[in-house]
């Protein structure tokens, strides 16, 4: 008869999902090994097995944020719509659209989002930090592909200006997750890309 047991690898998944919600929740003061057991619904111990440390449990925080961030990103570029688009001779109109759908799809993932607000605030410069920020699947796939095509607006300086929308799209969701504020995004980019063309 099979064991009705939950493999490790699933046990340290429920572990990884468990502790973001508890991040996105309570912020890194609440995340102990001890409140994600409670979270995760299992025999406590079990998540200090899996990490015994608390620098061991940011590490699976972690690294749970930047597989959603590789997936989500993935079926972003993957996307024949938005493909095609941007393979083609691609419009302002057509480039704030699909940016405004990367922010809402961001945005809808709650949890990882406010998990990963919560450790920029808090964790000092190093690896994990690095991994959230400057080497993120989001910055290092979707930056190139926005330049890509703010290339062939016209624009001058497509690295740079990419770099400036991405930064201003995570500045809208931080806003949208953390204070709740309404603001259209696609008014504010809007602003921004018909500002770039003429300077």
């Amino acid at each position: 008869m099979p064991s009705s047991r939950p493999r490790p690898s699933e046990r340290h998944h429920a572990i990884a999902e468990a502790a973001v919600r508890v991040l996105a929740h309570g912020g890194l003061r609440a995340l102990t090994h001890r409140a994600v057991d409670r979270e995760a619904q299992v025999p406590l111990g079990t998540t200090s097995y899996h990490a015994s440390t608390k620098q061991a449990l940011l590490e699976i925080v972690v690294t749970s944020l930047v597989e959603r961030s590789d997936a989500h990103v993935s079926a972003i570029l993957s996307d024949p719509a938005l493909s095609a688009r941007m393979d083609s001779s691609i419009s302002i109109e057509e480039l704030l659209l699909g940016i405004d759908d990367v922010v809402d799809g961001a945005a809808m993932r709650s949890d990882a989002m406010r998990a990963r607000y919560a450790l920029l605030v808090e964790l000092e410069p190093g690896d994990l930090r690095r991994s959230l920020l400057e080497e993120s699947p989001m910055r290092r796939q979707l930056i190139p592909a926005i330049a890509a095509a703010l290339g062939r607006l016209g624009l001058a300086d497509p690295d740079l200006r990419a770099k400036e929308l991405f930064e201003i799209s995570d500045a809208l969701i931080w806003q949208r997750q953390i204070v709740g504020a309404t603001t259209d995004v696609g008014t504010v980019l809007r602003h921004y890309l018909y500002g770039a063309t003429q300077s």
